[in-house]
């Protein structure tokens, strides 16, 4: 039973400070989030970079040295977020193909850019094409200079592109014209393209730059309209201008988006999956009585050689593959496009195998920052949690687990693991006196948790809620996700930030739910998480061994308390002794320091 309990335990540790801040001089709010093919990326306010999921692509999209397991997909993979790199800037990884199963590894991109805060850029992963701007196309391992003195990058399917500090822009790898088109363009070192530029976006074989005048230019293959100069048949190794009065560019497969000062957004390019569906359609959808999206959309052209309007009151755009995303002012996400395997976080009915093309519709709230990836969507909402939906079959989450077909979202990256740096620790609130104090020394040290606010604190009586203590116990299960509706819990909805924990809890195992309903048939995850409910909800996941309750020496448990059981558990394997010889204190809330302690009596 002890090896069992300190399993857990050292599982459960990690996930104690989940949504809360370590405390340490280092500040590892997340400041960028960036899909790429099979794997993401994390960059944190600090300059540090982290990366998961598919590595065994080439010579290693995340480094040669990242990645311990193999994926139910095959390939080997990070599990959770690897260090890449410090000082780092910005990073921008490769576009995906949509198509790309029609090709072999050799044939798709798989590499990433990192721009470090003195200005020099690196690559790193395939180098087939010459995008790691080496001159030449032999095997590289690890990352690559490239040049210096840089301010924007972008990291096509073949190739790659920066702007310089002096505003000049290059390319570098390998473009083609594309749909049965045979011309081709390609260059092994940074090649030299203009100035006055600010900006570069990169698409699969199309480039689009911003000027500082806000002139919106663009080069390579004209493929559906993708250069967006109204032609469609043939590959330019120039520059030319398609728009004026933009602030902000993104390019997905063959598509582009610009955003003007006013906030309206403009794209052109390949509509075939509604990705630039020209008018916004709030409500366009009716649902049916499981609360599934019933689909009957309207196809518009299948592509747009010159600029549409899309729809106005824009703060931020997104594209990636056949995908757009664009963030209201009001943090309300819209996303349009084609939904492969839920990576709108918004349930939809569909038949196997069967893609499902979206119009512009609301699917999250709160929104600061959005990044496609493989078959996947990355947001980082204002509160600074970071969540995924989508296809998680390399573990490119970063929570831990394999998920697929995630249909709404779930937390992801440092909202489930955080990071901490235990030769930084001082709290200002806690003391060698505390009770607390060797408990939280140890928490910290070993990772268990972290502090909150500016890092300075470890709120040692900051309250729980049962919300919370299921999360934990969750993540320390595996991080389970199932399908389906809860009938028994009438207050849940798919937009609680522990939807995924509380369906878990509530349907495995099947014949002894973790979680319980509170008030008739209501969780209430909000409410207080007493003593008692804490450890009941611990015993019920490890099984709800059964032990006898007549000597229990708490005044405040009654053998026949539904949690009796639980605590006479939790008193023979040294997890709690009450809260003081006689009383247990089954519904006082469980507190940081208490929760501390408990796991350090028992696991440290």
């Amino acid at each position: 039973m002890k090896k069992r309990l300190l399993a857990l335990a050292m599982t459960l540790a990690l996930t104690f400070g989940m949504m809360i801040l370590p405390a340490s001089a280092a500040d590892y709010s997340v400041k960028q989030l960036e899909g790429g093919p099979a794997c993401s990326f994390v960059l944190t306010n600090d300059g540090t970079l982290y990366a998961c999921g598919l590595n065994d692509q080439h010579q290693g999209i995340l480094g040669p040295d990242v990645g311990e397991h193999t994926s139910p997909q095959g390939g080997l993979v990070a599990t959770t977020l690897t260090k890449l790199a410090e000082d780092v800037k910005e990073v921008a990884a490769s576009e995906t193909p949509t198509l790309h199963y029609y090709k072999t590894p050799d044939e798709l991109g798989f590499h990433v850019l990192v721009l470090m805060e003195n200005g020099d850029l690196y690559a790193q992963g395939n180098n087939l094409y010459a995008q790691l701007g080496q001159n030449d196309r032999n095997p590289h391992e690890g990352m690559q200079f490239v040049m210096s003195d840089v301010k924007a990058i972008a990291a096509g399917s073949y190739f790659s592109a920066c702007v310089t500090e002096d505003g000049e822009l290059y390319w570098w790898g390998y473009l083609v014209q594309q749909l049965g088109g045979n011309e081709v363009a390609n260059t092994f070192d940074p090649e030299y393209l203009g100035d006055g530029f600010v900006d570069v976006e990169a698409g699969t074989c199309t480039l689009t730059a911003l000027k500082e005048d806000g002139t919106v230019w663009t080069m390579g293959s004209s493929a559906y309209g993708a250069r967006g100069d109204g032609t469609t048949g043939h590959l330019t190794r120039e520059p030319e201008q398609v728009f004026s009065g933009a602030v902000e560019i993104a390019s997905g497969e063959n598509h582009t988006l610009v955003r003007t000062a006013s906030g309206d957004v403009y794209g052109w390019g390949d509509n075939s999956s509604q990705q630039l569906r020209p008018h916004e359609l709030e409500g366009d959808y009716a649902y049916d009585s499981d609360g599934y999206v019933i689909d009957a959309p309207v196809l518009l052209n299948e592509q747009y050689t010159t600029p549409v309007f899309i729809m106005g009151g824009a703060k931020a755009i997104e594209a990636h593959c056949s995908n757009s995303y664009v963030i209201k002012t009001n943090g309300d996400l819209y996303t349009m496009g084609m939904e492969y395997d839920g990576q709108f976080g918004i349930e939809t009915r569909k038949l196997f195998g069967e893609d499902i093309i979206k119009p512009a519709t609301r699917t999250a709230t709160n929104v600061k920052q959005v990044s496609g990836g493989y078959h996947a969507t990355y947001i980082l909402k204002e509160d600074g949690s970071t969540h995924a939906a989508g296809n998680n079959y390399y573990y490119n989450f970063g929570n831990g687990t394999f998920l697929n077909h995630q249909h709404y979202w779930t937390p992801a990256f440092f909202t489930a693991l955080p990071v901490v740096d235990p030769d930084a620790i001082s709290f200002t609130d806690v003391k060698q006196s505390d009770w607390f104090y060797t408990p939280v020394q140890w928490a910290v040290e070993n990772n268990v948790t972290s502090g909150t606010g500016d890092g300075t604190t470890f709120s040692p009586n900051k309250l729980c809620s049962r919300a919370e203590i299921i999360t934990f116990l969750w993540a320390a299960s595996g991080r389970e996700t199932g399908f389906g509706s809860i009938a028994t819990l009438s207050d849940m909805t798919r937009d609680l930030w522990y939807y995924n924990a509380l369906y878990w809890a509530s349907t495995m195992p099947r014949n002894a739910p973790v979680a319980t309903a509170l008030r008739g048939d209501k969780f209430c995850g909000n409410d207080p998480c007493t003593r008692a409910m804490a450890v009941e909800f611990i015993w019920r996941a490890m099984g709800s061994p059964a032990y006898d309750t007549s000597n229990l020496p708490f005044t405040d448990v009654k053998p026949t308390d539904s949690y009796a059981q639980a605590v006479a558990w939790a008193l023979d394997n040294g997890i709690t002794s009450g809260t003081s010889a006689t009383a247990f204190s089954p519904n006082a809330t469980c507190t940081r320091g208490q929760i501390s302690t408990l796991l350090y009596k028992a696991f440290g």
